[in-house]
């Protein structure tokens, strides 16, 4: 049968998933004006989103770009001057 201790790992963990998508949402209609659009055809509001998704994918990529780069800059500066 189904034991209480797994239905309760299994609840927990589908309410952090949960969690996790409701704050990509929060955040492209925070940051990338997902909560704006207000548009009448279907096929130009499938198109604002995507171009939302697009831009929340290059932000992180730049993010890591950009964090890639300080790390070789100055953490491998760092380990050679020592």
């Amino acid at each position: 049968m189904n034991d209480p201790e797994t239905d309760k790992k299994t609840e927990y963990k589908d309410n952090v998933d949960c969690i996790e998508v409701e704050r990509k949402f929060s955040l492209a209609k925070r940051k990338f004006g997902l909560g704006l659009i207000h548009t009448k055809l279907e096929d130009t509001t499938k198109s604002s989103i995507m171009v939302a998704v697009i831009a929340m994918n290059v932000d992180r990529l730049t993010r890591l770009l950009v964090r890639w780069f300080f790390w070789i800059m100055f953490v491998n500066t760092l380990q050679v001057a020592c």
